[in-house]
């Protein structure tokens, strides 16, 4: 088995997720603290491009892209971030993000 350079990622189970509401175009900061990214959920709204990175601004490393959302989507990552969550939206999307502290 291969680790990453830092060693094995501790395994942990998530009861429960805290979320974060958006419906506007910009940047989100959803969480500005190391987390556990879960899920994205489109909701629907004017669809764009949504850049989810890691880091309390929307810039920096980069998470994921959702590049084509459509209303009743839900991307899982399951990603641990280093610094904090942040999305940029391209257009006035209504999503859910879930994450765990």
């Amino acid at each position: 088995m291969v680790f990453p350079a830092g060693g094995p990622t501790p395994q942990r189970v998530i009861e429960m997720w805290d979320y974060r509401y958006s419906s506007t175009s910009g940047s989100v900061c959803a969480v500005p603290a190391p987390c556990v990214l879960g899920s994205v959920s489109i909701l629907g709204g004017t669809l764009g491009t949504l850049t989810i990175y890691d880091n309390t601004a929307a810039s920096g490393t980069v998470i994921g892209a959702i590049t084509a959302p459509s209303g009743g989507q839900v991307f899982w990552f399951n990603a641990r971030t280093k610094v904090g969550l942040s999305i940029q939206a391209a257009a006035a999307t209504n999503f859910v993000v879930t994450y765990a502290l």
